[in-house]
């Protein structure tokens, strides 16, 4: 049973240009998604490496979060 791990973008319910970070997981063809709270605008976000872009004030921060979310996923 191979489990596969991701981060995608998907745009947010209710605001317009707005982008919900999520963890993905897939096991036997079938996907979850887990919300991480972090919302940003699509010029600041980096879809092929799923991360927030350098150009966003608070990248690092962002970064930091969806790649704590990302760990943990195995778990839940």
């Amino acid at each position: 049973m191979k489990i596969t791990f991701g981060i995608e973008a998907l745009p947010s319910k209710g605001l317009k240009h707005q982008f919900a970070m999520y963890t993905r997981c897939t096991q036997n063809r079938k996907h979850r998604r887990i919300n991480t709270n972090i919302s940003i605008s699509a010029e600041h976000g980096n879809k092929n490496k799923g991360e927030v872009r350098k150009s966003h004030p608070l990248h690092q921060q962002d970064n930091q979060m969806i790649q704590t979310y990302y760990r943990r996923v195995p778990d839940a």
